[in-house]
């Protein structure tokens, strides 16, 4: 059985820093990757309008079919 050396000690330390700081360098660029995307899909010209919608009662949507 061979003890591990200091070097070796150091190296798996960075190891286990690496994999953390890959993990949150993946998520801020899938996100900001995301944010310019959805950025980018609405046109610069559009108007925005501010949209009321209720999705009425199945009841209703059938209320008329038996007049």
């Amino acid at each position: 059985m061979r003890l591990r050396t200091a070097n070796e000690n150091i190296l798996s330390s960075y190891g286990l820093l690496a994999i953390p700081v890959i993990a949150l360098t993946t998520f801020v660029v899938g996100y900001t990757v995301s944010r310019a995307h959805l950025s980018q899909t609405q046109a610069p010209g559009a108007v925005a309008q501010d949209y009321n919608l209720v999705i009425p009662h199945e009841a209703t949507l059938w209320s008329d079919f038996g007049n």
